[in-house]
């Protein structure tokens, strides 16, 4: 599972792995005591990093709904808590936060920015004397690659004349930081046009996006493209359990398989996940043969089918497959990486951290009305609304756009 090392200029950094978490320094350009001297920080908002992960750079960019997550007063915070009067409460660390740059810059999109800015950017970094950089996006993957691929080439010359096409310098981006940087065509194709180089060939596409959160499609089986890992070897606070529809357990986080020596270790594990013991079984659809007359009838919430069997969590509706949703969804709470508000699981679609009303403030596909008991989420593919319970997830499909909420009945009729 061991990733090549990689050496900029002069530091080494340690090697990558499935899929990175925090936002950490993955890039030195040259040295301390020499001319010119840069780190470069990457990371994804929604895999435990961000420009206020401490410590602060000096510069912060990245797309703009991913930079205003935070504002400069939660970056300055320090949790010290002193009595009045103590005059150890004036030795507190107040955090001068970064200088920020917010890109015009859409998930699995190119930044609406001519290659002219880029090197004005580095000039400007150059002149401001600016060493610690910092950049991100959502799910740390197609837009963080991005930015980090142009900022190598551009800011170390050296660097960007021992890689003949901008799929040489992917290569080694994605060999230090995160295989599943730059996640698109039009992403590589973009880096080329900046940088002056040949695309190259040997692409291969890692989509796992930032509207979703940087999180593998849950509930749907292992989603497997391009370059994939059999075996799970996340730690154990990152390591999220789900089975597919062979019942193979697998993780959320880098999607590997999860492997035990023996079984009693697999039940003893299951069970510090807080239920996560057995697989949870799908929605069986009634047969058509049992929907008789005479029988009461079972309105299904989403698509109004009637049913003669109950709707239950486990049992589903006999057209779209729609199941209630489980009462802990409902009844239990955390709070929002976005607002820092506490809302009920079930606003979180797709398990997601930050609540669907937060999504709909950055992205124009996500549309929401109401709030509570009262909240109603737009399908993207009928263009209806419907209580947050009736949307299946965030779809992965090619009908629909990237990571957008449909209902079950319209995530039915694209499995059909």
């Amino acid at each position: 599972m061991g990733k090549k090392t990689y050496t900029t200029t002069k530091t080494t950094y340690g090697t990558a792995h499935q899929c990175h978490t925090g936002q950490k320094p993955y890039f030195e350009i040259g040295s301390p005591d020499g001319p010119e001297h840069y780190i470069l920080y990457a990371g994804g908002r929604n895999r435990n990093g961000g420009w206020w992960k401490q410590p602060l750079a000096e510069l912060a960019m990245g797309p703009h709904e991913t930079m205003t997550s935070f504002n400069a007063s939660a970056a300055r915070e320090n949790k010290t808590v002193t009595p009045e009067g103590f005059s150890c409460a004036e030795h507190i660390p107040v955090y001068e936060p970064p200088l920020l740059i917010e890109l015009d810059f859409p998930d699995f999109g190119i930044p609406a920015l001519p290659a002219s800015f880029w090197y004005a950017l580095v000039e400007d970094i150059k002149t401001h004397n600016l060493t610690h950089i910092s950049v991100q996006c959502a799910g740390g993957h197609g837009r963080t690659g991005v930015q980090l691929c142009i900022l190598l080439c551009l800011l170390d010359p050296a660097y960007s004349a021992k890689h003949a096409t901008a799929m040489d310098v992917l290569r080694d981006v994605r060999a230090t930081y995160c295989d599943h940087a730059v996640e698109t065509d039009a992403q590589l194709q973009y880096i080329a046009d900046v940088v002056g180089k040949e695309v190259g060939e040997g692409f291969t596409s890692h989509k796992q996006g930032g509207g979703a959160w940087g999180k593998a499609t849950i509930g749907g089986g292992k989603t497997n493209t391009g370059t994939s890992f059999d075996v799970c070897e996340c730690e154990a606070d990152l390591r999220i359990p789900e089975w597919d529809k062979d019942g193979v357990m697998y993780c959320v986080t880098c999607n590997g398989d999860i492997i035990f020596d023996d079984e009693g270790d697999a039940d003893d594990w299951k069970v510090a996940w807080k239920g996560a013991v057995t697989p949870q079984p799908k929605a069986k659809k009634p047969s058509e043969a049992k929907q008789t007359g005479g029988a009461k009838e079972h309105l299904c919430p989403c698509c109004g089918t009637p049913n003669v069997d109950s709707i239950t969590t486990t049992n589903g509706c006999v057209k779209c497959g729609y199941t209630h949703p489980p009462k802990h969804l409902q009844t239990e709470s955390k709070t929002c990486a976005e607002c820092g508000l506490d809302h009920p699981l079930i606003e979180y679609v797709d398990d997601d951290d930050v609540c669907i009303t937060c999504m709909a403030r950055y992205s124009d596909h996500i549309k929401v009305k109401g709030d509570g008991v009262t909240l109603s989420v737009n399908c993207n593919s009928c263009n209806k609304y419907f209580p947050i319970k009736c949307i299946d997830g965030y779809s992965q499909s090619s009908k629909h756009l990237p990571n957008s909420p449909v209902c079950f009945t319209c995530s039915s009729e694209v499995e059909a």
